[in-house]
């Protein structure tokens, strides 16, 4: 990955980039919606004038990010974007609390665990997940 102009190019050319903006651009902004199956990559380097196979380098691309899931035979389709989340370790309810609702401000969701042992395991196992 590196940066042109301000621009992280992710080390695609300036047609790919263009490509990978606007792909980027339709997910983020909703147009795609999570689970929606996206054109093939045929017609999608038809529609933006680059070969095939730099229309799967870009699709790549998107996946390692985690906008999208490719599943062979199937095609392409835009994944439920997931949101960080922020482990708080501590025995201090009232600390917990206060940092778990600053956290929430900020759009992270909030782990708890009052052990270091119970850090270990998994979201669900914990079963304390604060939005």
């Amino acid at each position: 990955m590196w940066q042109k102009n301000g621009q992280i190019t992710h080390g695609l050319g300036p047609r790919a980039h263009r490509v990978f903006a606007a792909l980027h651009g339709r997910i983020a902004s909703g147009e795609w919606l999570p689970g929606t199956k996206l054109p093939s990559h045929r017609e999608l380097a038809v529609e933006f004038g680059v070969a095939p196979m730099r229309l799967r380098q870009v699709l790549g691309l998107l996946e390692e990010q985690g906008l999208v899931s490719r599943q062979v035979g199937r095609g392409t389709f835009v994944r439920q974007a997931a949101i960080a989340a922020v482990l708080i370790v501590g025995h201090d309810q009232t600390l917990n609390a206060f940092l778990a609702e600053y956290i929430g401000r900020t759009g992270y969701r909030t782990l708890l665990a009052s052990h270091l042992d119970d850090a270990l395991l998994s979201p669900d196992e914990r079963g304390q997940v604060v939005a």
